[in-house]
């Protein structure tokens, strides 16, 4: 039997530096610790990253392990005001990064797998686009990616039916959780204020990336239809 390597992380001490640096984070909320958040902020996705790279380094794990890492960034330049536009587009990366990788898993249409999100995206839309001001040319084009991504990751399970994978949901799952995610950012600072917005904001999104780090494991996946399983 082949003994793991040294260098490979174990899951447990991932995991609980990820839960150590969130706990810290919603701490500096509390405390309104700036430094403490900007720290902070971007550590819980290091962990998945690290998981990414041990243990799917084929195409669909680069493209995740990609997406993960500017949204990190995006993470760090959303702490200033004055940058939120450079992470406005550090996100539109990291969406599009998910995207290709749910691609390499699903390259037909199904149009009406779009339906749902296409609504969602609209209506979000139209009950910020009085507010967004200057944004209104970015955050649409923001937003259509984020519909996009969803989609994307619906087509997997179009194209698996019956045989579905947990990869497949769980990249969807995570996906419906990001655009939540920045939904109640969009209606919170563009239609009206949510109690709790930060923590809640930052749960989702979290769990979002949780989820799609997860859709990278090996033993979860099936062999996509381009022979794009492992190197």
């Amino acid at each position: 039997m082949e003994t793991p390597s040294r260098a490979e992380p174990r899951m447990s001490t991932l995991i609980t530096a990820g839960i150590v640096a969130a706990a810290l984070f919603y701490f500096g909320i509390i405390t309104d610790n700036f430094i403490l958040r900007l720290i902070t902020k971007p550590l819980p996705i290091l962990p998945m990253m690290a998981l990414v790279y041990h243990h799917a380094r084929d195409h669909y794990g680069r493209f995740i392990f990609s997406g993960l890492f500017f949204c990190m960034i995006g993470d760090v330049l959303l702490m200033f005001a004055d940058f939120f536009l450079f992470g406005m587009a550090a996100f539109f990366i990291g969406h599009a990064c998910f995207v290709a990788a749910f691609v390499r898993v699903s390259r037909h249409w199904h149009p009406l797998r779009a339906l749902p999100f296409a609504v969602w995206i609209g209506y979000l839309m139209y009950v910020t686009w009085d507010r967004l001001g200057d944004l209104q040319w970015a955050v649409p084009v923001y937003a259509a990616t984020i519909g996009i991504m969803m989609w994307r990751a619906s087509a997997q399970l179009a194209d698996q039916a019956s045989r579905a994978t947990p990869s497949a949901w769980l990249a969807l799952i995570g996906a419906i959780c990001f655009a939540f995610s920045d939904s109640l950012i969009a209606l919170n600072r563009w239609h009206a204020p949510i109690p709790a917005a930060s923590y809640l904001i930052m749960t989702t999104y979290w769990i979002a990336l949780i989820f799609i780090t997860a859709s990278t494991r090996p033993a979860w996946r099936a062999r996509t239809a381009t022979g794009d399983a492992g190197m």
